[in-house]
């Protein structure tokens, strides 16, 4: 089946020290880039976010981090790691895909400035969860607000280990989500 989204589409996700785009910073990134002919190319790395940030963190980010960072033993400096995510989402017409991928905009966006880049991608992002409201709403399924992303994904038929809340594993959950909102689009007629 070719992909009812056309075109390259990356879909991306960070882990931060915090939820202010201004003051805190990234330090996991991950994409998973699916090709106009449906090939994916994944890139995943650390960033060396600033000790203090890190230091302030809730008690279970920051254990996470310290489970998780630099396993490969290596984390990128800020240059080092913005030309590694522009590389990974530059492109003519790239659409940057994920679960609140406004969210990760805002956070890499202000990355890749700090090393004098600008955001590579095309400026509208796509969100799995709205596709996933609009999708689930039209089927006639009622959502009660707020909603939580992993209900949404699995009354949209998204099952499956993923290694959730890890940048990575994050990707790989969108883009299933993604996937299987294209293949029922695709059975509905749409």
């Amino acid at each position: 089946m070719k992909a009812p989204l056309q075109g390259d589409i990356v879909v991306v996700d960070v882990e931060t020290t915090g939820l202010n785009p201004e003051a805190d910073q990234i330090w996991e990134f991950a994409a998973i880039r699916r090709h106009a002919d449906g090939s994916t190319t994944e890139t995943h790395i650390y960033h060396q976010a600033h000790s203090d940030l890190v230091a302030q963190m809730p008690e279970r980010f920051k254990a996470d981090y310290d489970q998780r960072y630099g396993v490969d033993g290596h984390a990128y400096s800020t240059p080092a790691a913005a030309a590694i995510i522009h590389a990974a989402c530059d492109g003519p017409g790239v659409h940057l895909v994920g679960a609140n991928p406004r969210f990760d905009h805002e956070f890499l966006s202000r990355l890749l400035a700090r090393s004098g880049f600008e955001a590579p991608w095309d400026y509208h992002v796509i969100d799995v969860e709205s596709m996933a409201l609009g999708w689930l709403l039209a089927k006639g399924h009622r959502i009660t607000l707020p909603f939580k992303s992993d209900n949404l994904a699995e009354r949209c038929g998204v099952r499956g280990t993923f290694a959730r809340h890890t940048a990575l594993g994050d990707c790989r959950w969108a883009l299933a989500w993604l996937e299987r909102i294209e293949e029922q689009s695709v059975v509905m007629g749409a």
